[in-house]
């Protein structure tokens, strides 16, 4: 009976295995690396096969391999193919595991799903096939995958990234086009990879692909991957062909306008609302009309990406009606709405998450997510958003999409970046302006009543405009006003043991400012040693290091976002007692920003005050060990203690 049972159980084996490929069984019984305990998977092979019919119709198959290494690895078990239902499908996604033991599973229909890519999608034409072997996997495991979709896409153009963050043994993107057909390619983040060519097919490989740690401040990975973008070319004279190509971004921008222009038109109810919003300055109008449009719910509207529906707009007085749309159906909107009013506006494409995404040597819609506007500036109007334009004149960038930013200004994110002001002349593509650090002002004024025990009762005004702002009025709207409370206490607390807020007020005018006047105890702010001496901190709330520079280690460069700092506080000493000892005046310029510190003694009083400035720039690792050693100097000059004593 147990030779029976054997067998049977090596048949059943034999059978399972029968089932799994032998690429995949090769790439699991390959030998294993060794890696650092952080990386959590190993990516065995990353591949794409990209078949090009002559109407342009497109089979791709993917195929993967990923060995898992911990078990925070098991979540990387998983694969996603996306389709638009009404131009493509997914034909086939088929999965398979080999456990560490060497047993294969081939996985079945009860793990795969089928889901709208994003949960707020009004229409949901935009879809996943998922397949997650993440809850059958365990450390050692492989997970393959292999998956085909068929599509006929309006673009020409295809890009693959080599990698994410994990490494990569072999990553390799392959293109088989019809006879008489052109393929070019550009690299990104990497020296230009030649692809070989064999007939009509195109292949790029890349081997042996370190992990990419995470490391706070650093680029993000779009900036760091490499990535190989390509663009196709039918025969010249072809007219049976659905892709369009795109030889130039004034060729981008055209097509773009295309889709813009049809969608402007204004009905009665728009046009009276523009009417309501006639009165005051050019500036103020344009920035009443931004409200308008920003406080049109955002959904995702994603239908019929690939034939180029994606990016056209929905009607201006529909989105008006319906009150809700998505990026580029806010920023049509307003820019119907600045029609009306005898304004003149364009669409910019531009790419949100990264401002290094986007690359000037490949014109392709596909390096946008987003969609914003540009303005044409009213005269004398001035602000970190504009940008004077050989073409277009003085132009204000505005998005829409970002409730809480005023107009003249921009997510933070979104400043020097590339992106493409679209007009059927053919637009150009263009740099957001990119301002010095006083955009990102915060100003705070504090008055400190200290005890003889070492504590203290203050007054903190702070005044921020920028990102500052933004980010401020983001969270005090979003949450009820004693939660606001709440936590802007637990951040005094966090570094005033025992801070207590007594009195909170927030000035939330909409305006560029948001001010909040806080009063504040905290019954340790100061040490007392014998009760002779009483030594306090010459800032009430320290600016701690950036994260970024709390390790001595570093692998990636670091990205300085810009700020301006000023405080300045006032010391109000107890009675019986004098400085015995001032922190010593600081004054630190170098290329990562300007520190200048003081302190100052007056009859019964010391006033403090601080001005640090740090300018946007990307720097590559090698200057790490200076930012680190500036930023620590900094550090320790804004913390630095006033000994004070008793007469």
């Amino acid at each position: 009976m147990r030779t029976l049972s054997l067998w049977l159980a090596c048949a059943a084996l034999a059978s399972a295995a029968d089932d799994v490929p032998g690429w995949v069984r090769e790439l699991a019984t390959a030998k294993q690396e060794s890696f650092d305990k952080t990386v959590a998977a190993h990516v065995l092979l990353a591949e794409e096969l990209v078949e090009v019919g002559p109407d342009g119709k497109t089979i791709s198959t993917r195929r993967g391999a990923i060995r898992v290494l911990t078990r925070e690895g098991r979540s990387e078990a998983i694969v996603r193919s996306v389709y638009v239902s009404d131009h493509s499908k997914v034909r086939d996604i088929r999965g398979w595991i080999v456990h560490p033991s060497g047993e294969p599973k081939k996985l079945g229909k009860s793990e795969i799903a089928d889901a709208a890519l994003v949960d707020n999608d009004v229409y949901n034409e935009v879809r996943q096939r998922v397949l997650s072997a993440s809850g059958l996997v365990d450390a050692g495991a492989v997970f393959a995958y292999e998956t085909i979709v068929e599509e006929r896409s309006v673009f020409s153009q295809r890009d693959f990234d080599f990698q994410d963050n994990l490494p990569a043994r072999l990553a390799r993107f392959s293109i088989t086009v019809p006879a008489g057909w052109r393929a070019e390619s550009v690299t990104f983040n990497h020296a230009p990879l030649a692809a070989a060519v064999s007939g009509g097919t195109h292949t790029w490989e890349m081997r042996n692909l370190p992990a990419i740690p995470r490391e706070d401040q650093s680029p993000g990975l779009s900036a760091l991957v490499p990535r190989v973008a390509v663009s196709l070319y039918p025969p010249e004279g072809a007219t049976d062909v659905s892709m369009v190509p795109f030889r130039t971004w004034a060729e981008v921008a055209r097509w773009l306008s295309t889709l813009n222009e049809t969608q402007l038109a204004a009905d009665a109810a728009l046009t009276a609302k523009v009417q309501l919003l006639s009165t005051g300055s050019a500036a103020d109008r344009m920035a009443a009309m931004g409200k308008v449009a920003q406080q049109i719910r955002y959904v995702s509207i994603q239908t019929g990406t690939g034939r180029g529906g994606g990016y056209k707009p929905h009607a201006a007085a529909d989105v008006f009606a319906k009150q809700y749309g998505d990026c580029k159906d806010k920023a049509n909107l307003m820019r119907a709405m600045l029609k009306v009013a005898g304004f003149e506006s364009w669409p910019v494409s531009v790419y949100s998450g990264s401002p290094w995404r986007v690359r000037p040597e490949w014109p392709s819609p596909q390096q946008f997510n987003h969609a914003i506007l540009a303005v044409r500036a009213p005269d004398g109007f001035d602000s970190p958003a504009v940008l004077a334009h050989p073409q277009f004149g003085r132009i204000v960038f505005f998005d829409p999409t970002a409730d809480h930013v005023s107009f003249g200004h921009l997510p933070s994110y979104l400043y020097g970046s590339y992106g493409l002001l679209v007009a059927s002349s053919g637009g150009d593509l263009v740099k957001l302006p990119e301002p010095g650090p006083q955009t990102n002002r915060e100003v705070r004024t504090v008055k400190v009543e200290l005890t003889a025990e070492g504590g203290m009762k203050a007054t903190v005004r702070d005044s921020d405009t920028g990102s500052p702002a933004f980010s401020s009025r983001s969270s005090f709207r979003s949450l009820p006003e004693a939660e606001f409370r709440k936590a802007l206490e637990r951040v005094f607390a966090s570094r005033l043991s025992g801070a207590s807020i007594t009195q909170f007020r927030a000035e939330d005018s909409g305006a560029d400012a948001f001010l909040t006047d806080i009063e504040l105890t905290a019954p340790a702010f100061g040490k007392s040693m014998q009760g002779k001496l009483l030594m306090v901190p010459s800032t009430v709330l320290p600016r701690g290091t950036p994260s970024a520079f709390l390790t001595s280690n570093r692998t990636l460069p670091f990205v300085l976002a810009p700020q301006a700092y000023e405080e300045t506080t006032e010391f109000v000493l107890p009675s019986g007692f004098a400085v015995d000892e001032m922190p010593e005046a600081v004054k630190q310029e170098s290329e990562f920003g300007k520190l200048t510190s003081e302190c100052k003694e007056h009859p019964g009083r010391v006033v403090c005050t601080t001005n640090f400035n740090v300018p946007r720039a990307r720097h590559g690792v090698e200057k790490f060990a200076a930012a680190r050693e500036f930023f620590g100097l900094a550090g320790g000059a804004m913390s630095a203690p006033i000994v004070l004593i008793r007469k």
